[in-house]
């Protein structure tokens, strides 16, 4: 009986333990999706892998394709992109086994392929899109399949750099997708469609690309869900390219906007994993095409925004080794390229490089590019051989992927290589290969297209090489009337504009004025071409966001003003007429201190009268909406621009006095100068570097005149002089000093007749302190330094001396002096701060001790009752909160230079025990500087070399001296060698009594420096010792109050004491 009864619920138990398993699949199905959502990674892999062990042999066998995309996100998120590989090949291999459905396996293949595609493997894309696309091609199987497959395969093609055959299969998948009858295939014909747009764009084709993303975009209008959504915030990102490429930079920007905003929405309500992360990407896509878009326009630093936020986006999803991360490198090398730092470049696109070559072999369109960058840093670096080796086998590469006729890349290799073989001399090479890029640019974008133009002006210029006179001049006529709406009116004040290629008609109007000069025609003209090529400069200038940029375009069109300053004096020279000498003055200005300038006239405006304090509001609004640096602030950028410029529009016709003072091309005349900036007994001497030759300008009250020298060994010799004072080698320094001033005074001699003189360096001239030259004549049988003779100090620019001498004096009172010290409990204190001792900064750790630095701040605080940090109270945020409360700064510390990048160039302050933190890392780096507004009349730097900054700068901007000046401060003291402790601050001892008593700045310094020659003896005297200290700017005299010291404070007590005494007994008598 009891076996009967076991027997016969057999049956229901089994059933029972079945449905318990059932169950049991079922919610760890839906506890997978869950985690997934969820992103717990390490619980996912745990429960797909215990469902695949108990879903063998049961109908769920069938669902496990389910999870192959989850399964290897999850192993790759904990173990990396090869463990995610190997895992999820084993996981299509087991559904391979236990799931016959072809279908299925087709959808296994798709996610497979996804998961290679986030790994950027696109080889492996495309073998298992091949997989997919023969399962889809069998009988039985849903046409729906076959154009997923084609789809993949396109898509893989053009990851490849395969746009024709990319385009072909898109095309292939469309026609499959519009034969089918069981349903709508709305969105993927739109896939498709925009798959072929972008197609037709990388091939040139751009009007039948915007057809295509166009009808696609008309496809997905009425479909609200957010997989449509993404779609269409993909192919309006695509169109922006287009009109980028079409020059419609201002439609260009607002598309890519939409399509970020688009993806955000996205990004931001959908709950699907995977669709979000690939908006996420999408979005950055965004971020790279603005960062490129900016870069095009050499607005560098906006461009490094939107870089840096398409950094962090990928960083959301992707590992820091993943190839899409990789590929943000090389955005990173164009701007190094773009900023002079082929080292750098070099690095970052010889890892671009071997990530492409790993991931997709070799002979991709992506290999040909990398291969072209890193030809352009080897040019850069002056490896000439190996940019030539590099060029060929880039141009190589792009011939054998085909369609030449239309290829952009192997027009811009091409154009890179004409450059390059211009630059060697090789001119019949650039030749052929300028005529090949610009055929193929003007295939792919038009007659008018920048890039084609920019192939017609090399053309000219290497004619002009030639001596092809007629060749150069019609070339060159082309492309300046292609042109002729960009050429500025030279009577107004233009608004700024943005311009695909900003350099392109500066540079025809030089190539127009260098070809008129070997015609010989009336140099009156060639004036008036270059000074639209300036005024040109200073528009496009104004449209860029920041000022590093602003200060790259300039620099990079030197030769406009050294040709227009030459064509000036020649016209001055031949003529006598001082118009000319008027105009040689300002072409020198728009040349020097560009920065410095625009920041001298934001002060001036912020008391400019007459303009609504609504209105300055508004306009400190919107510039600092140009500046946010926030990644929500950067999705608004494209409204804030135009916004700025309507509100232009409207202040030029409001203010025009003050929209000419803060944006207008400001030009100083020579009666300005001597009215306003030329005391009496003072004269201003103004060099320019231009070409081979030296231009000076000697200005004085009632004269000017202008001198052309010879410019052969100037530079070299003033290093020399440099370096022979600190080596105190008195020979080599009296024979270079006596041919400097032969070259450099000697012939303008008889025209000094002023004891001070304020001299505007220029270039290798910065680095030169005038009052050590000594004339070849000797007095008494000695030679004597020009200090002995004159007062000699320098300005930045002759505008920015002018700007300041129209500011209200400054508000800071009292002096603020500085000095770490950097003692030896300080170091250590620093040292024992880090866990590791190895990563304390090797340079913080040597700097040198400054007893007698410490006791001339002790001195000053008793002296002068300065407010005085010393020691660990000297940190970069004491500095920063109390500097703009002071009117002297005196900074007694060390100094770094960093000649490859000057703005990283620091000041050495006492360090917040290794804290990190960047507003008090114990270093105020020159670009922190420059985000200062200071009210100090003078800043003194007595560090080592902290004036001299990189000659090769176009305005010697770099320099931390520089920096402060830029901050607002006039008047500044720096050093251009490593001074003498000791001896230094005795003078700036000896300097500062002076000042206490009245004297001008320049007069009191020269005074100190007086007193020490006489008193010295022997090695003391020599110029190593006294003239490493400079003064640059206003020389007034400054309010310098002296506090008594403690013995004459005890004697006026006692006195009174007396006083009161003598009195009481007085009144005490009867």
């Amino acid at each position: 009986m009891n076996l009967g009864r076991a027997v016969a619920l057999t049956p229901v138990l089994l059933f029972c333990v079945l449905a318990m398993a059932q169950e049991e699949l079922l919610e760890r199905h839906q506890a997978i999706d869950s985690l997934y959502r969820t992103e717990r990674y390490a619980e996912l892999v745990r429960t797909i892998d215990r469902q695949v062990e108990q879903a063998a042999g049961t109908t769920w066998d069938d669902s496990l394709y389910l999870y192959t995309y989850q399964y290897g996100r999850a192993v790759r998120q904990l173990g990396g992109a090869e463990a995610c590989a190997a895992a999820v090949e084993r996981f299509y291999a087991m559904i391979q086994q236990r799931d016959p459905d072809p279908l299925h396996r087709i959808s296994a293949l798709d996610d497979l392929s996804w998961t290679y595609y986030d790994l950027g493997l696109m080889r492996e894309c495309f073998r298992v899109d091949s997989l997919a696309m023969v399962a889809a091609s069998a009988n039985g199987v849903p046409g729906n399949h076959l154009g997923l497959a084609l789809q993949h395969m396109a898509f893989d093609m053009a990851m490849i750099g395969d746009h024709r055959k990319a385009g072909e299969l898109y095309g292939r998948a469309g026609q499959v997708y519009r034969s089918l009858d069981d349903g709508p295939y709305t969105m993927d014909i739109a896939e498709c469609l925009n798959g072929m747009g972008s197609s037709k764009w990388n091939t040139g084709r751009i009007r039948e690309a915007e057809a295509h993303f166009s009808e696609a975009l008309e496809l997905l209008e009425q479909d609200s869900s957010m997989t449509a959504y993404s779609r269409r915030a993909g192919i309006l990102g695509n169109l922006a390219l287009v009109w980028e490429d079409a020059g419609d930079l201002v439609r260009s920007k607002q598309y890519t906007r939409d399509a970020m905003a688009m993806h955000t929405v996205v990004i931001e309500g959908t709950d699907d994993v995977q669709l979000r992360d690939q908006s996420i990407m999408h979005r950055s896509r965004g971020y790279n095409n603005l960062a490129a878009l900016y870069h095009s326009l050499g607005d560098h630093g906006t461009s490094r925004r939107f870089l840096d936020r398409c950094k962090e986006d990928r960083l959301r999803i992707l590992e820091p080794d993943d190839p899409y991360l990789v590929q943000v490198e090389e955005r990173y090398a164009d701007l190094a390229l773009a900023e002079g730092r082929p080292e750098l470049a070099d690095s970052l696109m010889r890892a671009v490089l071997r990530n492409e070559r790993t991931r997709n072999g070799a002979g991709t369109e992506k290999e040909a590019v990398a291969i072209r960058k890193l030809a352009l840093a080897a040019a850069q670096m002056g490896q000439h051989d190996r940019a030539d080796s590099l060029f060929r086998s880039s141009i190589a590469i792009q011939r054998r992927l085909g369609d030449t006729e239309h290829s952009t890349w192997l027009a811009a290799a091409l154009r890179d290589q004409a450059e390059h073989a211009l630059t060697r001399g090789a001119l019949t090479k650039a030749h052929k290969a300028l005529v090949e890029s610009r055929s193929i640019y003007r295939v792919v974008y038009g007659a008018q297209d920048h890039r084609t133009l920019q192939c017609e002006l090399d053309l000219a210029d290497l004619y002009l090489e030639q001596g092809h006179l007629d060749s150069a001049d019609r070339w060159s006529g082309r492309v300046l009337e292609a042109l002729r709406d960009r050429v500025p009116d030279p009577e107004k004040a233009d608004l700024p504009t943005t311009d695909p290629a900003p350099h392109l008609l500066p540079r025809t109007l030089l190539t127009r004025v260098r070809i008129a000069r070997v015609m010989g025609t009336d140099g009156r003209q060639q004036l008036q071409d270059l000074e639209l090529a300036v005024k040109a400069l200073a528009r496009d200038r104004k449209a860029l966001l920041d000022e590093g940029s602003r200060l790259l375009l300039i620099g990079a069109q030197k030769e406009v003003f050294d040709l227009a300053q030459l064509v000036a004096f020649e016209l001055y020279e031949g003529t006598g007429e001082e118009r000319w000498l008027d105009k040689l003055l300002g072409l020198s200005e728009a040349n020097k201190a560009v920065l410095l300038r625009s920041r001298l006239n934001d002060f001036s405006a912020m008391a400019f009268s007459g303009v609504p304090d609504s209105l300055l509001a508004m306009e400190q609004e919107l510039l600092l909406g140009l500046s946010a640096e926030r990644s929500e602030d950067l999705a608004g950028l494209v409204e804030r621009e135009q916004a700025f410029r309507s509100f232009l529009t409207r202040l030029q016709g409001s203010y025009p006095d003050y929209f000419a003072l803060k944006y207008g091309d400001e030009r100083i005349t020579l009666a300005e100068v001597q009215e306003q900036l030329i005391r009496p007994g003072q004269q201003l001497l103004s060099y320019s570097f231009v070409d081979s030759v030296l231009l000076v300008m000697l200005i004085g009250r009632e004269e000017a005149r202008a001198w052309q020298l010879p410019a052969q060994n100037v530079a070299d010799q003033v290093m020399e002089l440099e370096q022979a004072i600190q080596l105190r080698d008195g020979i080599r320094v009296k024979d270079l000093a006596r041919s400097l001033h032969q070259a450099l005074l000697w012939p303008l001699s008889a025209s000094l007749v002023e004891e001070e003189l304020l001299i505007v360096p220029d270039e290798a001239l910065y680095h030169l302190n005038f009052e050590v030259l000594m004339p070849k004549v000797e007095v008494n049988g000695n030679s004597r330094f020009l200090i002995e003779d004159h007062v000699v100090s320098y300005l930045l620019s002759v505008s920015s001396a002018l700007r300041f001498q129209q500011l209200s004096a400054r508000g800071g009172k009292g002096i603020l002096a500085i000095a770490p010290g950097f003692d030896d409990a300080m170091k250590q204190a620093y040292v024992s701060s880090f866990s590791d001792s190895n990563d304390a900064d090797p340079a913080m750790v040597r700097a040198v001790q400054q007893p007698f630095t410490v006791q001339m701040v002790q001195r000053m605080s008793a002296r002068y009752a300065a407010a005085s940090m010393l020691g660990h109270e000297a940190t970069e945020k004491n500095f920063r909160d109390r500097a703009a409360e002071h009117g002297i700064i005196h900074l007694g510390t060390h100094a770094e230079w960093n000649n490859k990048a000057p703005l990283y160039s620091r000041l050495f302050f006492s360090p917040l025990n290794g804290s990190g933190n960047d507003a008090d890392d114990g270093y105020l780096h020159a670009y922190e500087l420059y985000e200062l507004e200071l009210n100090a009349e003078l800043a003194v730097l007595s560090a080592c070399e902290t004036g001299a900054g990189d000659e090769r700068g176009p305005e010697g901007v770099q320099s931390l001296a520089y920096g402060f000046a830029f901050a607002g401060c006039p008047s500044l003291i720096t050093t251009l060698w490593p001074v003498d402790e000791q001896v230094s601050n005795a003078l700036l001892a000896r300097f500062y009594r002076y000042l206490g008593e009245g004297m001008p700045k320049n007069r009191a310094l020269r005074q100190a420096k007086l007193d020490h020659l006489k008193e010295a003896a022997d090695e003391l005297r020599a110029p190593f010792y006294w003239a490493g200290l400079v003064l640059t700017g206003d020389t007034s005299p400054v309010e310098l109050d002296r506090s008594w010291p403690w013995w004459a404070w005890l004697a006026c007590a006692a006195f009174l004491f007396v006083v009161l005494v003598l009195v009481r007994r007085v009144t005490a008598r009867p």
